[in-house]
């Protein structure tokens, strides 16, 4: 059996991961000590810093000394989930991007997973196979990120009930969702409709209004997860809503 193609593979994903995080803050909170252990190896001279932490309250000791560029969680914390971490890291720091790995598929976990606040959810099982890289792009451009069987799974169980339940968005909120979903700023999405930062403003309250979304993430999370926008498979991407 030829392994080079294998080798090969790692290692382009190692150099892309470099490549990406070059130079960047990283706070890891998980309660497996090997995978912090394993990030300090593999990310040692790539990151500007990289704190490690294990518990709920030493992850937002981190964030008080110091707030990083990017923020990686897995689903089990000694005493705590990284959820509730989550939680209340977004209450603190709204804007800062975060990636949370689960470890289990289950509706509840991931309803829980969706309320937290994540910019974006991963399978702990996949990281492997270089989804993260994925991922870390999307949510470090401003955008959200959820894996395929994941969407598959949150689909089947909310898919019917908000469509019922939710108001019809417009055609040009429809729009505005889609480059939301996408990471573009309000001014962004602004040039890109020829409108007002002030009016993408106000698509913006009617469009959190009408899903029920407690902020930008939030809506752009439901929307991908109830098919209001159509995710692109693996490219972290959207096409045209319906």
């Amino acid at each position: 059996m030829d392994l080079n193609p294998l080798f090969q593979s790692n290692l382009d994903r190692h150099e892309a991961t470099c490549q990406l995080l070059a130079r960047r803050s990283l706070l890891c909170v998980s309660a497996r000590r090997l995978m912090i252990g394993h990030l300090h190896l593999l990310l040692e001279g790539v990151l500007s810093s990289l704190d490690g932490a294990t518990t709920e309250a030493a992850g937002l000791h981190h964030l008080q000394q110091r707030v990083p560029d990017l923020v990686l969680v897995s689903e089990s914390l000694e005493g705590s989930t990284g959820m509730a971490f989550i939680r209340t890291l977004k209450h603190r720091h709204p804007d800062l991007p975060c990636l949370l790995l689960l470890e289990h598929e289950t509706p509840d976990v991931l309803q829980e997973a969706l309320a937290c606040g994540s910019d974006g959810i991963c399978l702990e099982r996949l990281v492997g196979r270089g989804h993260i890289i994925t991922a870390l792009k999307a949510i470090l451009d401003g955008g959200i990120y959820m894996e395929a069987p994941l969407l598959t799974l949150m689909r089947q169980g909310t898919s019917s009930s908000v469509a019922e339940d939710r108001a019809p968005l417009t055609p040009r909120e429809r729009d505005v969702l889609c480059k939301l979903v996408k990471g573009c700023s309000n001014a962004e999405i602004a040039v890109q409709l020829f409108v007002s930062v002030e009016t993408v403003r106000t698509h913006m309250k009617a469009i959190r209004r009408k899903l029920g979304a407690r902020d930008r993430s939030h809506a752009a999370l439901i929307a991908v997860t109830t098919g209001l926008v159509r995710w692109q498979k693996g490219t972290g991407q959207n096409h045209e809503t319906h």
